[in-house]
């Protein structure tokens, strides 16, 4: 089974971005990784866009220098969503609301019995019930059997980049925003084919163990901050697989930050900026580097040698007419 669907469903779930590490990982170890950080600047503020991993293990960290050097430098941090939005009390309601599905079709009804019995199986594993999913769209039980199967090969949510940043912007008393709301993370899930919806929850009880898998290669890319090898695995497997979903995922909401984006470059000297967003935003020619290099911000890729260029990144785009070299 091809992993591009599973990648897909990370990206459905707004969970992309990885790192692979065998083991613990020491300090010393931590200053030799290389992160999918970039700086920006047009002889006002300094914006850095790092490119996170929203499920990782506690031996993941420390992440390396030069994301502390970012973070530490930045006036602000902003996240796809604020922290604030992520604690909102009628989130669930919201999720339900969103999720029913809109053509009255009951989740057991879209599948086979070998794979009812299938789905009804795994989220017993989880001590969840079929009837509990069956008024809902596909995506929703998506999102519990990947989160299911993450948690058991050890990635938490907690240990996520996004969190790390958020705990660590809270302590420092540094001020942090959202590019989007919570209720926009979900329409855009809800918005998602149900045919592609529905071809992923299959591959999903096809092969589950391929999720592991799946979290684990794009680790490893993750931490190399090798860009080639994580484009091919979540951008381009998730256009050739899901074509609408990547479009809604990925190229609209990239293009709906991109005011946000270039407001804090317009912002003046000292107003420096950290962007922490999914990996996957990054890249291609659809990605928020791309879009911003069009504009004349030439993003400089800090920590090292990696393998890919920014321009590979890019799908080999030039910068647009008049682009200002990042310092």
């Amino acid at each position: 089974m091809p992993l591009a669907r599973f990648f897909s469903t990370f990206a459905l779930l707004v969970a992309l971005g990885t790192a692979h590490a065998s083991g613990s990982v020491s300090p010393d170890a931590a200053r030799d990784r290389k992160p999918l950080l970039w700086r920006l600047s047009n002889g006002g503020a300094t914006v850095y866009v790092l490119g996170s991993f929203h499920l990782l293990r506690e031996q993941d960290y420390p992440l390396p220098r030069e994301v502390d050097e970012a973070f530490w430098d930045a006036e602000s941090v902003v996240f796809e969503v604020a922290p604030s939005e992520l604690e909102r009390p009628d989130n669930p309601a919201t999720v339900r609301r969103l999720a029913r599905a809109a053509d009255g079709v009951r989740l057991s009804e879209r599948l086979d019995p070998a794979r009812a019995s299938a789905l009804e199986a795994a989220l017993a594993k989880r001590g969840l019930r079929l009837g509990q999913y069956e008024e809902f769209a596909p995506w929703l039980v998506n999102g519990q059997l990947v989160a299911g199967i993450s948690h058991g090969a050890g990635y938490r949510h907690e240990f996520g980049v996004d969190k790390h940043l958020m705990r660590r912007a809270r302590e420092a008393g540094k001020p942090v925003s959202g590019l989007e709301t919570f209720e926009d993370q979900m329409r855009t899930s809800a918005a998602a084919p149900v045919s592609e919806q529905l071809a992923t929850l299959k591959a999903l009880l096809a092969a589950p163990d391929a999720v592991a898998s799946a979290f684990d290669a794009l680790r490893s890319a993750w931490t190399a901050g090798d860009v080639e090898t994580l484009d091919r695995l979540t951008r381009q497997g998730m256009k050739q697989s899901s074509p609408v979903s990547y479009r809604l995922v990925n190229t609209d909401r990239n293009n709906g930050w991109l005011p946000k984006l270039v407001e804090l470059l317009q912002r003046p000297a000292g107003s420096d900026t950290l962007v922490v967003v999914g990996s996957m935003h990054l890249l291609g020619d659809d990605g928020v580097l791309a879009l911003l290099a069009s504009r004349g911000y030439v993003a400089q890729q800090l920590g090292g040698n990696r393998k890919g260029s920014l321009y590979a990144l890019q799908g080999g785009a030039a910068p647009g007419p008049g682009a200002a070299a990042a310092p």
